[in-house]
């Protein structure tokens, strides 16, 4: 009963967003804009950028935060400095500054904060706030590189860890 309300709702939201929002959902739908184009062709080179540092650097990484100085240093040093963007996939940026035992380290707590989640409250509340913040970081880099974004990563774990705690009884 929970869940079908929960669904409706969802669809009720997305519906009411959709309508309201229309044209510029379409817009990057479609990629058939000026900007949208642009946007998919830097995104496809920062993540090829992301795969040669991982080729080279694949099993310690090129450092934390040093991203952008390994493209810098070993692919590309005509561009101009703002054009230096991490792979917008922080999975892939992850695995680029710390290396494969880093990243699989990193998967591996968001797994264990996931399957504890899951198993102290079944109903899913916070373990949807896992998943969406590793949707989220299938599509941008902020969770990692940026400072805000890494105390948001960190909240979120820490609420998901300190949830399986929090017993509410009626």
């Amino acid at each position: 009963m929970v869940l079908s309300k929960f669904v409706f709702i969802i669809i009720a939201v997305g519906g009411l967003f959709f309508y309201f929002f229309r044209e510029p959902i379409l817009s990057r739908i479609n990629i058939d804009g000026r900007l949208e184009n642009k946007s998919v062709a830097e995104r496809t080179e920062y993540n090829q950028e992301a795969r040669q540092i991982i080729k080279r650097h694949w099993l310690f990484g090129a450092g934390v935060k040093n991203y952008g100085l390994a493209v810098y240093n070993e692919i590309n040093n005509d561009k101009p400095a703002y054009a230096y963007q991490p792979a917008h996939n922080a999975f892939l940026l992850v695995w680029a500054e710390i290396g494969i035992l880093g990243l699989i380290s990193f998967i591996a707590l968001l797994v264990y904060c996931f399957i504890v989640s899951w198993r102290m409250k079944p109903g899913g509340e916070t373990a949807a706030l896992l998943v969406a913040l590793a949707v989220m970081m299938c599509f941008d880099h902020w969770v990692w590189s940026l400072a805000f974004g890494g105390m948001i990563m960190w909240v979120v774990l820490g609420v998901v860890y300190a949830d399986r705690k929090v017993v509410i009884k009626n």
